[in-house]
């Protein structure tokens, strides 16, 4: 028994082995077939003879017959070598179009509206001549970017003090800025500037019989700023005239104060320090403007807000009654 049992142990595993061995076969000889039948085109080649004929044996005296076989129809062979049969082409019935003409588009006519308009006149915010502002605040990103490349270049992965930061920027803007940073960084100076004086008198005042015209008349015009603050620091001006004219006047804030005169047939409507709000040091920039005529538009916008809250409120006590 145990010599059968070992014997049928053996015969099991020779078994697997052979249906093993038998199913690579089949799967060898099948990817064989695949591939030949993939290279054959389906149908017969295009240069295939022709069968020969079939020769029919005398009966008698009569001489032998040939008798052709039947002509197959031959199929366009699918694969690399087949060809479309061409197409014969269909001769054009249809007429031809006329050219069109196309007439040139009509100008319209020109109306005033498109004439070119004059450009306003300069306003009191306006500090300096179209372009040249904003070419100034280019330049000055500009230097400021290149500081800061160059400093976090100079001093990275180290610890740098106030004293690198203040030299790098002298060395990159090519300007010794020691007065900014003594005042803004270790003293204690406040800047604040003002409009001290502003007004418009006749050349001749002293004429019994003047009789002042608007446009005909000449002014002298004094206007005085005033440094009231230690901190000094150049600022921007504006006049601006009754006649549209607007003067820009830039003042380095060295001395105290700084008087400009000026002659001409208008007289001074405003003036304003830093009209476009870019010295923001400054402590106080209500007495950064004056106008020569007072301005009632905030008492009426107020009055008008405390009319409506006291007809609410009596209202409101209406509807409690």
């Amino acid at each position: 028994m145990r010599e059968g049992a070992k014997a049928r142990r053996q015969k099991g595993p020779r078994c697997a082995r052979a249906f093993v061995h038998l199913c690579m076969c089949a799967v060898l000889v099948s990817g064989c077939v695949r591939a030949r039948a993939k290279a054959q085109p389906d149908g017969p080649p295009l240069d295939v003879p022709a069968p020969p004929p079939r020769v029919v044996e005398p009966v008698g005296n009569e001489p032998p017959q040939l008798i052709p076989l039947p002509e197959e129809p031959r199929r366009t062979p699918v694969g690399p070598r087949a060809t479309a049969p061409p197409r014969a082409e269909q001769p054009n019935t249809t007429k031809p179009e006329a050219p069109k003409v196309e007439a040139a588009p009509a100008e319209p006519p020109k109306s005033v509206e498109e004439a070119p308009k004059p450009a306003a006149p300069p306003t009191a915010l306006q500090t300096t001549p179209p372009g040249a502002q904003a070419e100034v605040e280019r330049n000055i990103r500009a230097t400021m970017a290149r500081a800061m490349r160059a400093y976090f270049m100079k001093y990275r992965f180290t610890h740098p003090t106030q004293e690198d930061f203040m030299r790098t920027v002298n060395e990159v803007s090519g300007r010794d800025l020691s007065w900014y940073w003594n005042q803004a960084m270790f003293g204690t100076q406040v800047l604040d500037y003002e409009v001290l004086r502003a007004d418009s008198n006749p050349v001749n005042w002293f004429d019994d019989n003047l009789k002042e015209k608007k446009g005909e008349t000449e002014y002298e015009t004094q206007v005085i700023l005033h440094r009231k603050g230690d901190f000094v620091f150049p600022v921007e001006a504006v006049v601006k005239f009754d006649n549209g004219e607007t003067t820009f006047e830039r003042w380095d804030g060295k001395e105290r104060w700084v008087r400009y005169v000026y002659r001409k047939k208008a007289q001074v409507e405003s003036v304003q320090i830093d009209p476009d709000y870019r010295v923001t040091l400054d402590r106080d920039y209500l007495n950064n403007s004056h106008t020569t005529e007072s301005q009632h538009g905030a008492v009426h916008k107020v009055a008008t807000y405390w009319m409506f809250l006291t007809q609410f409120l009596a209202q409101m006590l209406s509807w409690l009654a």
